[in-house]
């Protein structure tokens, strides 16, 4: 009787090692995976980070024309044959957008092509109330860049107010792109890329207005080049 007591006793005690040793091996098993999806959470948190990233860069530096020369990389970048490039359009939205994202490329068409720059700006930046200074500045900045007075548009339109919480038509952008295409006999437009470079709304609407044109061939035909400046952080 004791002999199978303690034979009993001996199969429960082995029976409950085996139990444990198998919750034991489900719960390694479960926290291997945890660690794995740990892992890859971490990765793709450091990678959005590194996306985001300009977010957290000072403005000065994120605005810089030396920040955005190496950003957009222009030293690697090969241009257009001078025939292709000989009248050029940047498009922006505000005053100075034009130093803040197109400095570089402004610089780097006028040293490299000897391009006729033209600028046209579509509205007077007046959303904290101080238009008539950005216009000034405007005007300063194009000095510097290398862009005649006479080539400079700048537009006051009631439908397209300096306000990030008013959307831009893109309709009527497109009407203005394609207007100043046509009077100007350009062949090269250079505009905000799909994010606006800065997200902001009105880049945007920019962006997808001539964009627009493009897509349905309503810019002019030969040589054109559609450059649009993307990020590269």
């Amino acid at each position: 009787m004791i002999y199978t007591e303690l034979l009993d006793s001996f199969h429960n005690l082995c029976s409950y090692h085996l139990f444990y040793l198998f919750v034991w091996k489900k719960i390694n098993s479960a926290l291997e995976h945890i660690f794995y999806l740990a892992l890859v959470y971490i990765f793709v948190c450091l990678g959005v980070y590194k996306l985001m990233s300009i977010r957290h860069i000072p403005l000065n530096r994120r605005f810089g024309i030396f920040y955005f020369l190496k950003a957009i990389r222009l030293e690697y970048f090969k241009w257009p044959s001078k025939e292709s490039m000989d009248r050029v359009l940047f498009i922006t939205s505000h005053p100075d957008d034009e130093c803040m994202f197109f400095g570089p490329v402004i610089h780097s068409i006028a040293q490299n092509l000897g391009s006729q720059i033209y600028l046209l700006c579509l509205s007077h930046g007046n959303y904290e109330k101080h238009g008539c200074k950005r216009r000034s500045e405007l005007w300063e900045a194009c000095k510097v860049l290398g862009i005649p007075e006479e080539n400079i548009t700048l537009f006051n339109c009631s439908q397209l107010p300096d306000d990030p919480n008013i959307e831009w038509k893109v309709q009527t952008i497109a009407n203005i792109i394609s207007n100043t295409v046509d009077s100007l006999d350009i062949q090269a437009v250079i505009t905000f890329d799909r994010e606006g470079v800065s997200q902001h709304p009105n880049h945007t609407a920019v962006y997808y207005a001539t964009a627009s044109l493009c897509l349905n061939s309503l810019l002019p035909k030969g040589e054109y080049l559609f450059l649009l400046l993307t990020q590269q952080i």
